[in-house]
């Protein structure tokens, strides 16, 4: 009799634990049920989590549009085999090596000017340029001196 009872209590906590975690977990996985997550989001708890490169709670905006940013970067194609330094609105940003490509720089979304000279000196390497970059805008430029 002492046995049942204790075997009772046993399988009887056991069922109310599965149905508690059960219950739990449907109640868990319910809050993303109406949450919808753009841009690759993931929902976790009823909230997203974005991917790089996206903001909002539902991961609607890119980041460069809300920071005002765009991506620039050079290309070094010239064929005298000199290294070139990238000098954005009067400092140095980048500095390319013969037959390379320079990593994207992220800048302001703003008139920006821009020269590239022959490494370690001031000899321009390419004409003086002037650009406006729009939110999100990636640009690359090429110098062939």
């Amino acid at each position: 009799m002492k046995r049942t009872i204790i075997y009772t209590t046993l399988i009887t906590f056991a069922l109310f634990c599965g149905v508690a975690y059960t219950s739990c977990r449907k109640q868990a996985d319910n809050q993303c049920i109406n949450t919808v997550c753009q841009n690759n989001g993931i929902c976790s708890e009823g909230h997203c989590i974005c991917v790089n490169g996206y903001l909002g709670s539902h991961c609607e905006t890119r980041g460069c549009e809300a920071n005002f940013t765009g991506q620039v970067r050079f290309r070094n194609k010239s064929a005298t085999g000199k290294t070139y330094s990238v000098i954005w609105d009067g400092a140095i940003i980048a500095t390319v090596l013969p037959d390379s490509t320079s990593p994207y720089k992220i800048v302001d979304t703003n008139t920006h000017s821009f020269s590239i000279t022959v490494y370690n000196t001031t000899t321009v390497a390419c004409s003086d340029s002037t650009i406006k970059l729009k939110p999100c805008d990636t640009a690359t430029y090429n110098c062939t001196y």
